[in-house]
């Protein structure tokens, strides 16, 4: 089953709920089960309610998901998801490193000429 990301993770720690574990149990069927994009970290944060993979309670959410799925007879695997190589301050959570390709006064952004 190819991913999608489905933003119900609508709890403060951004954990896949029962809700998540159903989901994907009701579609085992399907084989491999690519989970919906799964922030890694904090600085990966680009869109609202989709859940992490980063901390040890979203880690457990995801084991009973993962339960859930096996105990269906599928298998899954999460997705790891990023916004992109500029996330906007207003979807970044915490900033990260600063891209040396962005595009910043006297750099076009594009990569150097070879």
């Amino acid at each position: 089953m190819a991913p999608m990301t489905r933003a119900r993770a609508t709890n403060d720690a951004l954990a896949p709920t029962p809700a998540h574990a159903l989901y994907y149990a009701q579609r085992a069927g399907a084989g491999l089960i690519i989970t919906e994009g799964t922030w890694v970290s904090t600085q990966a944060i680009g869109a609202s309610n989709v859940p992490g993979i980063y901390t040890e309670p979203q880690t457990a959410a995801w084991a009973e998901v993962t339960e859930a799925v096996h105990q269906a007879g599928g298998e899954s695997s999460p997705n790891s998801a990023t916004p992109a190589r500029n996330p906007t301050p207003t979807t970044s959570a915490v900033p990260g490193p600063p891209d040396p390709q962005r595009s910043t006064p006297g750099n076009s952004g594009s990569p150097p000429p070879v």
